[in-house]
């Protein structure tokens, strides 16, 4: 059994990765912008 104070451990690291995957999406998003300008083939 958990107790409240494992549990809130594990909701607060369940968002920090949250927060990190999303980070990590925008970055790629971005990085891809960024080649697509460069190479002008308008590929989403």
């Amino acid at each position: 059994m958990y107790n409240r104070l494992q549990l809130w451990q594990c909701s607060k690291v369940i968002e920090m990765t949250d927060i990190l995957i999303v980070d990590d999406a925008s970055f790629m998003r971005n990085v891809l912008k960024k080649i697509v300008m460069r190479t002008g083939n308008n590929v989403v």
